[in-house]
């Protein structure tokens, strides 16, 4: 080394950003051979293609690094002093004191130190205020798995999960939030549906049930002869299947419910599955006046009330349903 005095002066490390072009970076600080100069482009120490040269003038400590081929553009250069921790010089006792040698093994001691300083300075320490009695080595590797603090922060430790799988399960539970969120917008959709649905049947309802009034007002015994064939022909009721009923009686079809009464004027009750069907008293049906009442397979219609004189009850099937099932038992079977 050729100018002593200046160590301690200047950190023994260096980062340079490449041009792309520029082959010669220098450094200033001081070294003791060519060897001491170590390189790193990015995070990668270079073994080769580079040389060092240092500065022979009694004023200017350093030298200059050469690169065989510059470096990319944005390359990070590292340049940086690296010495064995060692004694250089042994004086004898009693010996010549020549100043040069003294100077130099200071020169080296100090530029020991100034390495050690830089590299603590590089390296994750506590703040003053911090307990001394902390435990801050670190445990044997396992694989996937992180260093976390123990619960008496005194000590680190690896954790007790796997990173991995603690990915896994955050990317399930965004999966299943992002499916969970598809289908809360699909119950939407259909709430929305049904509430449109319920909207309409809101509109249409009055006029169902006064076409349901009217047609339970029909009046068989005032039907035409033509008229009751159109109905047959529609498969609405089949009067030749007709058959005699008595209170309660349950549809084992679909089908229509006649009741003819005396003439006494008795109020009668007339329910399907216990609910009264007329809003009104209804009086002894005489044979001039009848009652019909349409009900479905396993509807239970009752009445009370009615006139013991020349009573009559009915139950007519709707066409075609003893025809269905006779052509069913006809098909086939494998």
């Amino acid at each position: 080394m050729s100018n002593p005095q200046d160590s301690g002066s200047v950190k023994p490390r260096l980062r340079l950003i490449a041009d792309g072009t520029q082959s010669e970076y220098y450094f200033h600080f001081p070294v003791f051979s060519p060897d001491d100069v170590k390189v790193y482009l990015g995070n990668n120490l270079l073994k080769n293609g580079y040389s060092v040269t240092l500065n022979q003038s009694s004023e200017n400590s350093g030298g200059t690094v050469i690169f065989d081929t510059p470096p990319e553009a944005g390359t990070i250069i590292t340049l940086y002093r690296s010495i064995p921790l060692k004694r250089t010089t042994h004086f004898k006792e009693a010996g010549p004191f020549m100043s040069s040698k003294v100077n130099l093994e200071f020169d080296y001691q100090l530029a020991c130190m100034e390495q050690l300083e830089d590299l603590i300075g590089r390296t994750v320490t506590f703040p003053p205020s911090a307990p001394t009695q902390m435990d801050v080595s670190l445990p044997m590797p396992e694989a996937g798995k992180a260093i976390v603090w123990n619960d008496d922060e005194t000590e680190l430790k690896n954790s007790s999960f796997q990173l991995n799988d603690l990915e896994k399960n955050i990317s399930d539970v965004l999966q299943a939030s992002e499916t969970n969120s598809q289908i809360l917008q699909q119950v939407q959709t259909h709430l929305q549906e049904i509430r449109n649905t319920k909207e309409e049947l809101a509109t249409i309802r009055p006029e169902l049930e006064q076409q349901i009034a009217a047609k339970a007002d029909n009046n068989a015994a005032n039907l035409t002869t033509e008229a009751k064939t159109t109905i047959i022909e529609l498969g609405i009721p089949d009067y030749n299947r007709g058959h005699s009923i008595t209170s309660p009686f349950t549809a084992t079809e679909p089908g229509l419910v006649n009741l003819q009464g005396g003439s006494a004027s008795t109020t009668i009750n007339v329910t399907v599955n216990g609910v009264r069907i007329v809003t009104d008293d209804l009086y002894a049906i005489s044979v001039t006046r009848t009652r019909d009442i349409w009900v479905a397979t396993g509807d239970v219609i009752s009445w009370s009330g009615m006139s013991t004189y020349n009573p009559l009850y009915t139950f007519f099937p709707l066409k075609g349903t003893q025809d269905e099932e006779t052509e069913q038992d006809n098909q086939p079977t494998n």
